[in-house]
C-alpha cells in the first residue's frame, strides 16, 4: 500500500513539474507576482495562449503523431535512444514559438525565457545522444535560477517562492528515482544544466 501511494505521488509531482508546463508556469508567475500584474488581462491571456500552443500543444501532438507512425507506445520514451526525435520536434516548436513571439515585439525578459528553454533542451538533447539526462530536473533547475534572477530584476522578494521551488525540486528528483526513470547522477546533471544555462543566458 505504501509503495503504491509513493508511486501515485511520484507520478503526480512528475506531471505537475513536467518540463512542458514549466515555461507556461514561469510566464504565469511573472504576470501574477510582479508589476506586470497591472497589464490588461487580454494581453496576458494572449501571451499565455501563444506560450501554451508552442511549448505544450504542438510538441505533444508532434510527439504523439511520431509515436503513432512508428507504432511505438509512450513507454518507449523511457529509453534515451528513442528520445532524439521527440527532442528535435520539441526544439523546432520552441524555436518557432520564439520567432513568433519576437515578431509580436514582446519584451526581452519574456523572450529570454523561451531562449533559456531552447538552450537547456538543446544541451539535454546533445547529452542524450550518449547518456540519459533528466529533462524534468533541467526544467526545475531553470525555474530555480529564473526565480532568483527575475526576483532581482523586478525587485520582488522571492525568498518563499525560492524555498518552495527548491523543496519541489528535491521532491521531483526523489519521485523520478522512485519511478526508476533516472539515477541520482542523471537528475543532478539535468538540474545543473537548467540552472547554469539560465544563469548564463539571462543574468
Amino acid at each position: 500500500m505504501k509503495e503504491k501511494l509513493l508511486k501515485i505521488f511520484s507520478n503526480a509531482i512528475s506531471f505537475v513539474m513536467s518540463p512542458f508546463l514549466l515555461v507556461l508556469l514561469m510566464f504565469a508567475m511573472m504576470f501574477l507576482f510582479t508589476h506586470l500584474a497591472i497589464l490588461p488581462l487580454y494581453y496576458k491571456l494572449y501571451v499565455l495562449l501563444y506560450v501554451s500552443i508552442f511549448t505544450i500543444l504542438i510538441p505533444l501532438l508532434a510527439i504523439f503523431a511520431w509515436l503513432v507512425l512508428k507504432k511505438q507506445p509512450v513507454s518507449s520514451l523511457r529509453d534515451y535512444r528513442n528520445r532524439n526525435i521527440p527532442y528535435a520536434l520539441t526544439l523546432l516548436s520552441y524555436y518557432l514559438g520564439y520567432l513568433q513571439m519576437s515578431n509580436m515585439l514582446l519584451p526581452h525578459y519574456m523572450l529570454e525565457i523561451m531562449l533559456v528553454a531552447i538552450t537547456v533542451m538543446l544541451v539535454n538533447s546533445l547529452i542524450n545522444i550518449w547518456w540519459k539526462i533528466s529533462a524534468h530536473a533541467a526544467g526545475a533547475g531553470a525555474m530555480t535560477a529564473g526565480i532568483v534572477i527575475y526576483g532581482l530584476f523586478f525587485g520582488v522578494n522571492v525568498v518563499w517562492p525560492l524555498c518552495i521551488m527548491i523543496l519541489l525540486s528535491g521532491m521531483l528528483g526523489t519521485a523520478r528515482m522512485i519511478l526508476k526513470q533516472h539515477s541520482l547522477a542523471q537528475i543532478l546533471a539535468g538540474y545543473l544544466n537548467g540552472f547554469i544555462c539560465t544563469m548564463i543566458i539571462i543574468y
